[in-house]
């Protein structure tokens, strides 16, 4: 089976318009200059910095509290490559920080390598969604470190039927049709 060649990464609107080069809610960051410089300047937004095949792309800033990614055309960040889901991840920021979670994508969210359900992420982590790669920076962790982020409060869901309660684990919670969502529907 041919693999269709990956296409560089695209942003839309919230109309589901391409966005100029832009992802809706994050500002474009310019590439490091030097070989040298790892790391955008401190002092702005946590931003993904493209890797690999798209080195060199402008990073993207994170200043959305969510950010979905996938290759459905009116996702925030619009990858376009068979190798994503429509719905693949979401980033989501807080006072506590960052962190990713996998929407049951068929080929997983992999942080420094490893699948992950979800993650805290943490500035210099890789981050890879399906044929593409990303360096998290994030220059306002130490600002979020001392405000500490808080535990996920301990939830149940009540199901009509059931005599006990489905127990939710995590900061968030998939309900779908995959099997591999949180609460499967099938």
């Amino acid at each position: 089976m041919a693999r269709t060649p990956t296409q560089p990464y695209s942003s839309t609107s919230g109309s589901g318009k391409q966005a100029g080069g832009r992802v809706a809610g994050a500002v474009p960051v310019p590439p490091p200059t030097s070989a040298g410089s790892a790391a955008p300047r401190a002092g702005g937004a946590p931003m993904l910095m493209p890797q690999g095949q798209h080195s060199g792309k402008p990073g993207m800033g994170i200043t959305r509290p969510f950010l979905l990614i996938g290759s459905r055309s009116r996702a925030h960040l619009h990858l376009v490559s068979s190798t994503v889901s429509k719905s693949h991840a979401a980033l989501v920021r807080s006072d506590g920080g960052v962190y990713i979670r996998d929407l049951a994508s068929r080929t997983h969210v992999l942080v420094n390598g490893k699948p992950v359900k979800e993650a805290t992420l943490k500035s210099g982590d890789y981050v890879g969604i399906g044929s593409f790669s990303f360096k998290f920076f994030d220059p306002t962790a130490g600002r979020a470190a001392s405000a500490g982020a808080r535990p996920a409060v301990p939830a149940a869901l009540e199901v009509e039927g059931s005599t006990e309660p489905l127990p939710l684990e995590g900061r968030a919670t998939v309900i779908g049709r995959r099997p591999t969502c949180d609460i499967s529907l099938i």
